[in-house]
């Protein structure tokens, strides 16, 4: 098979994903088009933790990334008097081109950091979507006694006195994961 004809039959799947996730955007078409991007990009694709990694290398390239592309929200805001500006004008009801700009290039930046997220979780065999859900119920448990959240002055929640750690059931799953790899079910592709 030609490289063109490969590019056209890549480019024809790419399509036919984003026209998918474009219609029926859930959690299974997302992780598809990530799978996808990852192969496209010969990146590794885990269903379960790769023992062949370089942990520290890898987590080192994936801090400077996610460094790079939070370094984007000074593009974002540029200086004080432009988020001023843009936070006047959203006060006021302004949507104007300059609010719109601004959000859409936050959009573009939490995106970008989602997808890095889920790629670098493909990498490793992590299952994101199950370690969201613990890290979920575990937040639930951030609540005070009065059953309100409990922040401090940046918005972070603070741990309540119900609060349990989501490390415990995340490691209960890649256990079983990695239990599932030693019975010669690894499911790795590279």
């Amino acid at each position: 098979m030609s490289e063109e004809t490969k590019k056209a039959i890549a480019y024809e799947r790419l399509t036919s994903v984003l026209f998918d996730n474009l219609n029926q955007n859930t959690m299974n078409t997302f992780l598809a088009m990530i799978r996808l991007m990852n192969r496209t990009y010969n990146l590794p694709v885990n269903q379960i933790p790769s023992k062949d990694m370089n942990l520290p290398e890898q987590l080192q390239n994936f801090k400077k990334i996610l460094s790079d592309e939070i370094a984007e929200i000074d593009d974002i805001i540029l200086n004080n008097e432009h988020a001023s500006d843009i936070q006047a004008k959203m006060a006021a009801g302004n949507m104007d081109e300059i609010v719109l700009d601004a959000h859409t290039a936050l959009a573009d930046l939490l995106a970008d950091i989602v997808v890095y997220c889920f790629s670098e979780s493909l990498k490793h065999g992590i299952y994101l979507p199950a370690v969201l859900h613990n890290v979920m119920v575990s937040n639930f448990s951030k609540l005070g006694e009065d059953g309100q959240p409990i922040k401090d002055e940046t918005g972070k929640f603070l741990k309540g006195p119900d609060y349990f750690p989501p490390e415990p059931a995340i490691r209960e799953l890649l256990a079983t994961l990695w239990a599932d790899a030693e019975r010669g079910d690894n499911g790795s592709t590279h």
